[in-house]
């Protein structure tokens, strides 16, 4: 039984480097280059250009029939329904000009193709995560979180979901990215936890962090390539959309885990100031985790300013 959810996406992006010979595909792509002159026309008439498309994966060159000229450049994201082949021993997309379409904007999830991860790093993070939860040292919690997985597809919906609407994880599995690297410092956090001596939780640590901004999955949603917000974004927000799936799972599998644990699990994802030591780590460590990734973006696109929105880039003053 997978959660109610509407699908994050009715087209889903597939990466350059996914994609497979003897397949169809219609989506959004990226023009890198457009190679095309006056003596690109066959025997018997038909203008053809190559086009190179690109994103984080790599690159794929897509021959055009019945190609118009000046039309298409550079940097425009163009909806393409295309077929993959083999030419030379390499993978190539054919199509008619026809069926490409260009978009009048740039979408809002281009980290897709350019900072976003691929479907092979998120199989990694996946299993990273499937692992931790299957090994929790508390039952109750592990019960829990098998379910979420195996009955609710809880892995399949942080690979399709955004972390936020805006940001450098706002592409296709950002909020896996970002639950991973939440629980790597909570890690950190429950072994400098054990040194002190501290009488917590580590599995429910774990949980919290897991399901914190778990609400993502039912609030946005890309249409035609494009990251928008459902409804349920402004009505309910990410909280109570979260506490929404946390209800879901629970209610319908009440003999999973004791009802007052499900409850510290709730205080800790539900609140913004969680009251319990365990919500309070790992609200702290999702915060932290979303601090550097954004560091590292926003560092990455100042290059070699000395400011840039409020970071200070002294590793970059050489």
């Amino acid at each position: 039984m997978a959660v109610s959810v509407r699908s994050l996406s009715d087209n889903e992006y597939t990466h350059i480097s996914q994609l497979e010979e003897g397949k169809a595909y219609e989506q959004v792509f990226y023009i890198a280059h457009i190679e095309h002159n006056a003596g690109m026309v066959t025997s018997n008439g038909v203008v053809f250009a190559n086009i190179l498309l690109s994103d984080v994966s790599g690159e794929i060159n897509l021959l055009v029939w019945n190609y118009i000229p000046d039309i298409l450049k550079p940097g425009d994201f163009v909806s393409i329904k295309t077929e993959c082949k083999s030419f030379k021993g390499n993978p190539q997309l054919n199509c008619q000009g026809y069926n490409i379409t260009k978009l009048d904007a740039t979408p809002e999830n281009f980290y897709d193709y350019f900072n976003g991860v691929t479907s092979s790093q998120l199989d990694s993070y996946a299993q990273e995560l499937q692992e931790t939860l299957e090994y929790l040292e508390d039952d109750d919690y592990r019960n829990f979180a098998c379910i979420a997985i195996h009955h609710y597809d809880l892995i399949k919906l942080l690979r399709q979901s955004p972390y936020d609407l805006k940001g450098p994880l706002a592409y296709r599995g950002g909020l896996l990215v970002h639950i991973v690297h939440t629980v790597r410092l909570a890690h950190a956090a429950c072994n400098q936890a054990k040194v002190l001596e501290t009488n917590m939780s580590e599995s429910l640590v774990i949980m919290a962090s897991v399901f914190r901004k778990i609400g993502y999955c039912t609030t946005t949603e890309f249409v035609d390539g494009n990251l928008v917000a459902r409804d349920t974004y402004g009505l309910n927000g990410i909280e109570n959309s979260t506490l929404a799936v946390l209800t879901q799972i629970f209610y319908s599998n009440r003999d999973s885990i004791p009802k007052h644990k499900y409850d510290a699990l709730v205080n800790c994802c539900g609140t913004k100031d969680p009251k319990v030591l365990e919500g309070k780590i790992a609200n702290s460590c999702s915060s932290l985790a979303s601090t550097i990734d954004t560091g590292i973006f926003e560092t990455a696109k100042a290059r070699d300013e000395k400011w840039f929105r409020g970071y200070y880039l002294g590793h970059l003053c050489d």
